[in-house]
């Protein structure tokens, strides 16, 4: 027989359906059994994401994950959607320190998706400090003289001036100086050479790769 259209339901629908309603009965005996019985390395299971995310990871029901939380005490998830959509959101918490303090065009390399969704860019700057700019100034090493940040990172030195002040980045520990006494300190040679390297790998685009 034909299902009138007032009563038809998309499948996120009763997704959402069930889980608002599983939340709110009680298991029965068996069920819970079964679960505490599970042996599955429950340490690994990262609470932030929803179940249906992890039920995909385990090879599980989304009931049995629900169940799994409950006998963890384990916080609610960060957030809650669709599978095809949580994917994301998973993704940007299973890179986040790769990703932390990047421009956002670099951190969507390293993701391979787009941040296109107002939702999901907020979410990724809040938990990942991602910048709007093309600069990773969360990256930089600010002990390092301004004019020398300037050359390495590719812009101009009233940037780093600006970006030092306006976020509290702190003086520099090394003072450059025409006569180029710097290069026999052995510690800010070594500094600069790893700022260049990480440049060379920002600019090169194989960053979070090494």
């Amino acid at each position: 027989m034909e299902i009138p259209l007032e009563h038809r339901f998309r499948i996120d629908d009763l997704r959402l359906a069930h889980s608002y309603l599983s939340e709110r009965f009680p298991v029965d005996g068996f069920t819970w059994r079964m679960a505490r019985k599970s042996k599955f390395d429950k340490s690994r299971i990262d609470w932030r994401k929803p179940n249906c995310v992890i039920a995909e990871q385990f090879g599980v029901s989304n009931e049995a994950v629900r169940l799994w939380r409950l006998q963890a005490k384990a916080p609610r998830p960060l957030f809650q959607m669709a599978l095809s959509r949580a994917r994301r959101y998973a993704k940007v918490l299973d890179r986040i320190e790769e990703i932390r303090g990047l421009p956002k065009k670099t951190a969507e390399q390293i993701l391979g998706f787009r941040l296109d969704r107002i939702r999901l860019l907020a979410f990724a700057r809040r938990h990942a400090q991602l910048t709007m700019g093309r600069t990773p100034w969360n990256k930089v090493n600010f002990k390092l003289p301004s004019g020398v940040l300037a050359r390495i990172w590719r812009v101009r030195i009233q940037d780093v001036h600006t970006e030092r002040e306006r976020h509290h980045r702190g003086e520099p520990k090394w003072r450059a100086t025409r006569n180029r006494t710097l290069l026999t300190n052995k510690s800010f040679v070594a500094a600069m050479q790893s700022e260049e390297r990480k440049a060379d790998r920002f600019f090169g685009g194989c960053w979070g790769t090494g």
